[in-house]
């Protein structure tokens, strides 16, 4: 079976699946035999790339769940940090704030 370019833009037969394109493809072929066995070897080829795409969605899947929980640990660590500068910041302003009071009540 070889490749044919089917100037159809997309239209004419984009609601066939791959398999029947392929067919249509391979209508005019004589040999009865040699095309159904090409046409299970296409489909074989097809379902092998569908099982390799679904495992590299999986794989995608679960990278994109570790990196979720990543960015999760470090939200929530840049929380905290920045929780802890705010108390910080604050007891400073309450010491300066008690030097000051105390300075001019001298």
């Amino acid at each position: 079976m070889g490749i044919a370019h089917v100037p159809e833009g997309r239209r004419v037969f984009s609601q066939l699946s791959v398999m029947d394109n392929l067919k249509m493809g391979a209508f005019t072929r004589s040999d009865a035999k040699e095309k159904e066995e090409t046409l299970e070897k296409k489909e074989e080829n097809l379902l092998k790339r569908n099982e390799e795409t679904t495992r590299q969605q999986n794989a995608l899947k679960a990278k994109e769940g570790e990196l979720d929980k990543k960015l999760d640990d470090e939200i929530e660590r840049a929380q905290a940090a920045e929780e802890a500068l705010r108390n910080d910041l604050n007891a400073e302003i309450e010491r300066a704030t008690a030097v000051f009071v105390s300075i001019n009540s001298i």
